[in-house]
């Protein structure tokens, strides 16, 4: 397990969330983790890993946009559960919803 500090201030806290739970982040860990049944990404392999720092101000920016992306999917998934559920009554199954291997808030 390794947790992640921010120790920089010209980093904000959910921006470095979202870039670490971005989809390209996810690509690059792929290629490096190691184990099967408990992946493993070594502290020397983390280190090499880039993220974008755009100054704090675009940061938020950022932060506003991606946040507002991810509360409009949630709403569109919660439409087609209530229309599934419309359409082929309470016992149906909902659609499926893709979760990542490791879930995030």
């Amino acid at each position: 397990m390794l947790i992640v500090r921010n120790l920089d201030k010209d980093i904000n806290a959910l921006f470095l969330y979202f870039s670490i739970a971005n989809y390209l982040f996810d690509i690059e860990y792929k290629k490096v983790v190691s184990g099967s049944a408990q992946p493993q990404l070594p502290m020397h392999d983390l280190i090499k890993f880039h993220i974008i720092k755009p100054k704090l101000k675009e940061q938020f920016a950022i932060n506003d946009k991606v946040a507002y992306m991810k509360n409009k999917i949630d709403i569109e998934f919660r439409l087609l559960e209530k229309m599934a559920t419309i359409q082929t009554g309470p016992h149906a199954r909902p659609p499926h919803r893709q979760k990542k291997s490791n879930s995030r808030p």
